[in-house]
C-alpha cells in the first residue's frame, strides 16, 4: 500500500466485497442432478488417471493429491468470495487507482473466486448427484 493509497483511502473510502461461507441449496431436477454428478466425477478421475500414467508408484502421491483435492473441493463448495466489481481500479480494473487499495482487495477477490470456481462446479455437481441418488424417484 502506497503513500497516495493510505491517504486517499482515508479521505474517500472505497466499497470492499465480502466473504461468506454459507451456501445456498437449490433444488435441481433429477436428471439434471445426474448428468452434472458424472460429469463431475468424470474431471474428478482426469488427475487421478494422468498420476496413475506418469508415477512409478503411485500410492503416496495419490493419497496427498486426495487430500489436497478434497481441501480444495470443500473450499470451493462452502466459500462464496464476492468482490464489488464497481471498485476494481480504473478502466475495469487494467489499471490500479493509485489513491485506493480497497480496489487492490476487490481484485484479489476476485482473483481467488475465479481460482476456486472449478472446484465449486465439481463440487456442487458431485453434491447434487449424492441428492439424487438419495432421494425416491418419486419425489422430482
Amino acid at each position: 500500500m502506497s503513500l497516495l493509497e493510505w491517504i486517499g483511502e482515508s479521505y474517500n473510502p472505497g466499497p470492499v466485497g465480502s466473504v461468506t461461507t454459507r451456501r445456498e441449496r437449490r433444488a435441481r431436477k433429477r436428471g439434471v442432478a445426474i448428468f452434472t454428478g458424472i460429469v463431475a466425477l468424470g474431471v474428478l478421475a482426469i488427475p487421478y488417471l494422468l498420476v496413475l500414467d506418469a508415477v512409478p508408484e503411485p500410492a503416496g502421491v495419490l493419497v496427498l493429491m486426495s487430500l489436497g483435492l478434497g481441501l480444495y473441493l470443500i473450499t470451493g463448495y462452502f466459500v462464496r468470495l464476492r468482490p464489488d466489481t464497481s471498485n476494481l481500479g480504473w478502466f475495469g480494473g487494467l489499471m490500479d487507482n493509485p489513491f485506493r487499495y480497497s480496489d487492490d482487495i476487490n481484485r484479489l477477490l476476485l482473483l481467488f473466486a475465479l481460482l476456486l470456481l472449478p472446484g465449486r462446479l465439481v463440487a456442487t455437481g458431485v453434491v447434487d448427484l449424492i441428492t439424487a441418488l438419495r432421494r425416491p424417484a418419486a419425489a422430482v
